[in-house]
């Protein structure tokens, strides 16, 4: 019940004070992954007409990864925050350990799966 109350004080906020930029945080908590989607309620006179709005991607776990390679609407400008550059397939670990995986097969970089 405690989220709720959270969501409750910031949806007052946003109504309070519209001149701030709304925010919007989806989050999966299983999955390790956070993603923000963020859009401005002003406007600047000098920027385009065509405004794309800006999502946020915290971490490349599972839940960032499978949440890039779905997003294929082209009206996002995507940011993705974190510290490695690189999707680690968990489930071989194990074989990594025990050898018969090596390591460098069950990483793979986000660029090459943000690109399909």
């Amino acid at each position: 019940m405690s989220g709720y109350s959270f969501f409750q004080r910031a949806s007052r906020a946003f109504n309070d004070y519209p001149h701030l930029p709304k925010v919007l945080v989806l989050f999966t908590v299983s999955g390790g992954g956070l993603a923000a989607v963020c859009h401005t309620a002003y406007a600047d006179a000098g920027q385009n007409d065509v405004k794309k709005k800006k999502v946020v991607v915290l971490g490349t776990g599972w839940a960032g990864t499978s949440f890039l390679k779905n997003l294929k609407d082209p009206s996002y400008s995507v940011q993705v925050v974190s510290p490695r550059n690189y999707f680690a397939f968990t489930p071989l670990l194990p074989s990594v350990t025990c050898g018969t995986v090596e390591a460098r097969s069950i990483v793979e970089p986000i660029r090459n799966i943000v690109k399909k």
